[in-house]
């Protein structure tokens, strides 16, 4: 059910806030040519209310030679972008399954060299792809900044991530010297890019490190396919690169979708962490169900494998990584136990670090 817009203004400006958006802040407003008008106004008529210098840049279409819709990031957008303290992007679609790379309308590319660009320039960028209705129930609380900050902290301090589960996961991974990424839906401080709504730790894995076996069970999700996993799936890594996978109908599925990009660095780790949303995150099945429930779901184990050039100034965002596959896989494991260092943060599915 939607507000009135006015309503949702009040909303915008309370995030908006959040972000360090104060009158005399420049801020640039920006979407591809296809976007949700409704929410646009309410963050024009937010940004008026606090007295902010703003732009709204409306990106037009950028083809590509398959006569797909490509990254929309061009030279001069990207100047423009950086004369400001603050990028909003807003998303016309709450998620496309396919990739990082084109979709019906074009998209914004988070994992490439013009987007690491701008933010290398140590501006603020925050990103909002979540639906209206799941815009207050995801709201940032002071908690969930703080058990999100803190759990990065112990991120970057770690050497090694084990994973394990009942059903069979056993995955050691090397991150020596990588970020601790964090994601609590606010982007204050330069250098820094955020997603509202999300809560979640991650960082870019070595990429040769990963040895082991993932296990996933029915109830855990992948998420560009936007599938539930249905039966279990055994993938099998070595020196970090998915060796095989085993399985029935999901594992067919998984391998299908892996196969199609026709690139070897598909099968590498591209991130891993964990879901800090325990305010407001709900799993599969809810009509309110969002991409950022699924990342931010309280406990939740996220490895995602392919595309990982994202990085900015900030020391507790980015991936640093080097993997330029088109493509991005999100899994999602509901009852996995994470250690750093042999030290437990999640024991099956529940945050146990202090």
């Amino acid at each position: 059910m939607q507000t009135a817009t006015h309503e949702l203004s009040k909303l915008v400006e309370e995030i908006l806030k959040l972000n360090a958006t104060k009158e005399g802040t420049r801020v640039v407003l920006v979407t591809t040519h296809v976007y949700d008008e409704r929410m646009a106004d309410a963050f024009r008529i937010a940004l008026n209310n606090l007295n902010v210098d703003f732009l709204r840049l409306i990106l037009p279409p950028k083809a590509t030679p398959n006569h797909r819709f490509g990254n929309p990031l061009t030279k001069y957008a990207l100047e423009v972008m950086k004369t400001a303290d603050l990028v909003v992007s807003l998303s016309s679609y709450t998620w496309w399954p396919m990739a990082y790379a084109p979709s019906p309308v074009g998209k914004i590319w988070m994992h490439s060299d013009e987007f690491t660009e701008v933010m290398m320039s140590k501006i603020r960028w925050l990103d909002v792809m979540i639906p209206e209705e799941a815009m207050r129930r995801l709201f940032p609380t002071e908690a969930l900044i703080k058990r999100t900050i803190e759990g990065a902290k112990a991120m970057a301090k770690a050497k090694e991530i084990r994973i394990t589960s009942s059903a069979g996961t056993d995955l050691v991974l090397r991150k020596d010297g990588k970020k601790g990424h964090r994601q609590c839906g606010i982007a204050n401080e330069p250098g820094m890019w955020d997603n509202y709504g999300f809560g979640l730790v991650a960082c870019g894995p070595l990429k040769n490190s990963a040895n082991g076996r993932l296990v996933l069970q029915p109830g855990d999700y992948m998420l560009q396919l936007m599938m539930e996993v249905k039966d279990k799936v055994e993938i099998t890594m070595k020196d970090g690169r998915i060796t095989k996978i085993e399985g029935g109908f999901s594992a067919k599925i998984l391998e299908k979708w892996l196969a199609q990009w026709k690139h070897p660095d598909s099968y590498y780790p591209a991130h891993i962490g964990w879901g800090t949303h325990l305010e407001g995150a709900i799993w599969v099945g809810s009509r309110e169900f969002t991409v950022a429930d699924a990342e931010s779901y309280p406990g939740i184990m996220q490895i995602a494998f392919g595309r990982n050039v994202f990085d900015t100034t900030h020391p507790m965002v980015g991936l640093a990584g080097q993997n330029v596959t088109p493509s991005h896989l999100d899994l999602q494991c509901l009852s996995t136990s994470f250690y750093l260092d042999g030290e437990p943060v999640v024991k099956e599915g529940q945050i146990v670090h202090p």
